[in-house]
């Protein structure tokens, strides 16, 4: 990380202490700060900018900027700013839920190094990952992780579908399934008779009872699991595509969890997407002004 230069987002006493520490190994090319005008009365040593100066830097990518603020509920709207400037390498301590628990782990252990006077290799992913310009698409997503390739979240169960013989049926009204969890709820005169049609089907050379037996026992776990919180049913969320065509994501296995939460007044599910099949879906919410 040595062939970057560091700008740093505040020139109070956080920001000198941040120069102090990594001056000794890295190009420090100057500050940031609002009130750079005033800063560079009482003080010529190093270059401070301004908002507008630093938006108006050329080559942004040469560029790794960290913020120095006390105040760390400032962090993300700083950054979010900063990366509208076009800075994409930005070292920060995240607040925001938006960011996934195990990556806001990441930026504040790159943070504290930083502080250290060290900035590990692995500030790489700040240029890898759309955090913030994708963050603010996602902002109306429950989401519960962003990965490089792929996206997590809860989905409103009107726009999942599960496909059989070629045709699209919501999940909801998905009736083989929506049988399943009134008999495994104990539910009298249900029949499975379109269930087992669809397992056969789906499944070769299957025990029936063995097959119901264990639907039994899975229904009893998530019961259990449910009754702690939905990081069980989070932590494996149901895979899915996006169909552009028919404005739905399509579930590609899964489909017990799904049916599951659904039976106890859930109004979105768990699911996983593709980044592409992610974005193709956000391009058409917006496009149709989705709330």
């Amino acid at each position: 990380m040595e062939n970057y230069k560091i700008l740093i987002y505040g020139c109070g006493d956080l920001g000198k202490k941040f120069f102090a520490r990594l001056s000794d190994k890295y190009t420090i090319a100057g500050f940031i700060d609002e009130k750079a005008e005033m800063l560079r009365e009482v003080n010529n040593a190093y270059e401070i900018f301004s908002l507008k100066q630093a938006a108006c830097v050329g080559s942004k990518n040469e560029y790794i900027v960290i913020v120095a603020l006390h105040d760390g509920m400032q962090h993300d709207m700083v950054a979010a700013n900063l990366y509208k400037m076009g800075y994409d390498k930005i070292i920060y301590s995240p607040m925001k839920v938006i960011i996934s628990y195990s990556y806001r782990q990441q930026m504040k252990t790159i943070y504290r190094s930083a502080l250290n006077g060290t900035i590990t290799s692995m500030a790489k992913v700040l240029q890898q990952r759309r955090f913030l310009c994708e963050s603010e698409k996602y902002s109306a997503e429950k989401i519960i992780d962003i990965g490089e390739s792929a996206v997590s979240f809860w989905c409103d169960v009107n726009l999942v579908t599960v496909e059989l013989d070629g045709k699209m049926c919501k999940l909801e009204r998905f009736q083989p399934y929506v049988d399943l969890f009134s008999w495994l709820k104990g539910e009298k005169n249900v029949s499975l008779e379109a269930y087992i049609e669809v397992v056969k089907r789906t499944k070769k050379n299957i025990d029936l009872r063995e097959w119901l037996h264990s639907r039994e026992k899975l229904y009893d776990l998530y019961v259990d699991a449910l009754k702690y919180d939905t990081t069980f049913f989070t932590e494996a969320p149901s895979p899915c595509s996006w169909h552009e065509a028919e404005c739905k994501f399509c579930l590609n296995e899964g489909m017990t969890r799904g049916m599951f939460l659904i039976s106890n007044n859930y109004e979105c599910i768990p699911i996983s997407v593709a980044m592409e099949d992610f974005t193709g879906y956000i391009e058409w919410k917006g496009k149709n002004n989705c709330e």
